[in-house]
């Protein structure tokens, strides 16, 4: 899977030369030119992904395939919307391998600090996205119909709650030895 981000797209956001500076090994710069396809940024970049994939399965209200949508948008507006959080949380990244302060890193990295509020707002199930198809995706609702006869019938299903829940007001009729509360009566 490709990142929502690129290489270029993060030169856009951000300082080349600090780009270059924070991807060297060694004391050694990497050329601007190189900047684009170095290995060090394309795995900060990929791992941005994978923490934006993470959050939004845990939120349950964006796939990754309404992700990649997004990225792989036309409209540069709609675009940004993920490529700019990928590119805020790769650069921060990148800074934390290098920094030593907490401090250094919100200088650093400007809107490292505001991307890890958005993460948290998608882990949340939060709406972050401003597009319509994406704000109804997500949120799945199970829908189990419950009774006698029809294909997807369980009629025992509230007697298994009471095995382990405890006694429920609601119970179905017939269900468990006459209706008696629990499997044993």
């Amino acid at each position: 899977m490709a990142a929502y981000a690129s290489g270029n797209d993060l030169l856009v956001m951000y300082d080349q030369e600090l780009v270059s500076q924070l991807c060297s090994k060694n004391g050694v710069q990497v050329q601007l030119a190189d900047i684009p396809t170095n290995p060090v940024i394309l795995a900060q970049l990929n791992r941005a992904t994978a923490e934006i994939n993470q959050a939004c399965t845990l939120g349950n209200r964006y796939f990754v395939q309404d992700l990649q949508g997004l990225a792989a948008s036309t409209d540069d507006s709609i675009r940004w919307s993920i490529a700019g959080l990928c590119c805020a949380i790769a650069m921060g990244l990148l800074v934390e391998g290098k920094a030593t302060t907490p401090k250094e890193v919100e200088a650093l990295a400007s809107g490292f600090a505001r991307a890890q509020q958005i993460m948290e707002m998608l882990r949340q199930g939060q709406l972050v996205f401003p597009l319509v198809p994406q704000q109804t995706a997500g949120v799945q609702i199970t829908r189990l119909a419950l009774g006698q006869g029809g294909p997807f019938s369980v009629p025992n299903l509230t007697c298994i709650a009471q095995r382990y829940f405890g006694n429920l007001a609601i119970q179905s009729p017939g269900c468990c030895n006459g209706g008696r509360n629990g499997f044993y009566g």
